[in-house]
């Protein structure tokens, strides 16, 4: 499951921190993979400023985001820490169900929801981060991959693509561009080797039906 949350690109932060408060932060390097990349924090009543956050978000951060986000986030409390000397080597695509990426914000901001993606991209092609990718996010679930594998969470990144998921709601072109756009950079930090479906690694098969839709096309030639 996953949301999204249309919003032109900006460059002002909003600072207001508060109950399910929202502090935008853009990547530049989003704008050189021609993506429209902002990460939210939410704040939980927990009355932090970003300043008091700061050394507890920078661990967290995958390096990459240390040397680009000019505040520290935590855009969602739902990941820990990936096993010890894994290898990243997938991306899991699913559909957030959720009609609007406000509502997938919510929800990963959302402590109890226990869920989470590293990414969730809008219908418009607006990419947002929750969880950085040297963490692992809460995305898949009981799974298994074809290998074998099981825990797919610890060796994946997630992304999320705002859809109802009935198999009627349709995935816009930009947001397929955006993915893949995504993908391709995932694949320069990352020696991702598979692109998989949710409902692929879900176990036991059937477990989950996401992305209703999805087409081949999609993943061609990324890998």
């Amino acid at each position: 499951m996953g949301l999204g949350f249309a919003h032109e690109v900006e460059k002002r932060v909003t600072r207001s921190l508060g109950p399910a408060s929202l502090m935008p932060h853009l990547l530049p390097w989003g704008e050189g993979l021609g993506i429209r990349l902002r990460i939210f924090s939410a704040s939980r009543g927990q009355g932090s400023t970003p300043d008091e956050c700061r050394p507890a978000m920078l661990g967290r951060m995958a390096a990459f985001d240390r040397k680009t986000i000019r505040f520290p986030t935590h855009p969602s409390p739902n990941f820990n820490a990936r096993p010890e000397g894994i290898v990243v080597d997938t991306v899991v695509l699913h559909a957030t169900v959720l009609d609007t990426l406000q509502e997938v914000v919510d929800k990963f901001a959302d402590p109890e929801s226990q869920v989470s993606a590293h990414y969730t991209i809008d219908r418009d092609g607006t990419v947002v981060c929750h969880v950085a990718e040297d963490q692992r996010a809460w995305h898949a679930g009981q799974s298994r991959m074809m290998d074998g594998r099981t825990g797919v969470n610890d060796f994946s990144v997630g992304i999320e693509l705002v859809n109802l998921n009935d198999g009627v709601d349709p995935f816009p072109k930009a947001q397929i561009k955006a993915m893949r756009r995504l993908v391709r950079s995932i694949i320069s930090r990352h020696p991702i080797r598979h692109i998989v479906t949710h409902y692929q690694c879900a176990d036991p098969p059937g477990r989950k039906s996401d992305p209703n839709g999805f087409h081949e096309s999609w993943i061609k030639g990324l890998l």
